[in-house]
């Protein structure tokens, strides 16, 4: 079985876990946690050199890295689909993943935001203020694409894709810093048709057994 080395408020624990519940692939969660720098410790650098989340074992396969796990879940579990048919759509379907998950999720990541409160001394008004900055600079143009393109169910299409697991859990994400997602109907539309679905449920962070 899968073995899942995971964080449940870690935004690339959360969208592997919704892949795999999409897929419906059995696995077995390893609880990591990032608040008390368990990922630094010589027990799981025995198990992942890179210290991080998500890690994924299946067998001899090893994997980190959240975007190359999907790809493997994959290339295991073909159906249903992370990437739409269709040539264009499938490069839009990367293209907003990658916005969200490369320019927006590493700078309201943990080990970032340590670093600025660490070594470039931020107080919290600058941390929000540095969080609101980023979260509006990519939410803004990703509602503006959606929003021309209502005419589907999903962001993209009428099924799930690889942008529903990369959108929901940078919404989540910019809640808990209290981002003002008003201006953002279409997103928080897509997303309560996601969170709909028993995969999307399974896969919250309050739904884990490391929640707290």
């Amino acid at each position: 079985m899968i073995q899942l080395y995971n964080y449940y408020r870690s935004s690339a624990s959360y969208r592997v876990r919704i892949a795999l519940h999409l897929k419906q692939i059995p696995f077995t969660y390893h609880a990591v946690n990032l608040r008390e720098a368990k990922h630094k410790s010589e027990a799981f650098k025995a198990i992942n050199s890179f210290q991080a989340v998500p890690y994924l074992i299946d067998g001899e396969v090893k994997i980190s890295q959240s975007l190359a796990i999907l790809d493997y879940l994959e290339s295991l579990q073909p159906e249903p689909t992370l990437y739409p048919k269709d040539p264009a759509l499938r490069a839009k379907a990367l293209e907003i993943a990658l916005s969200l998950i490369c320019d927006l999720h590493p700078l309201n990541n943990l080990k970032v935001l340590n670093y600025l409160r660490e070594n470039a001394k931020f107080n919290d008004e600058q941390i929000m203020a540095w969080m609101h900055h980023w979260f509006h600079k990519i939410l803004a143009p990703l509602e503006e694409m959606i929003s021309k393109n209502k005419q589907t169910r999903y962001a993209l299409t009428n099924s799930v894709s690889i942008v529903e697991l990369c959108l929901i859990p940078q919404l989540y994400n910019a809640r808990r810093f209290e981002i003002d997602l008003s201006k953002y109907s279409t997103l928080k539309t897509v997303e309560s048709i996601c969170l709909e679905l028993d995969a999307f449920q399974k896969a919250l962070p309050e739904s884990q057994p490391d929640y707290v």
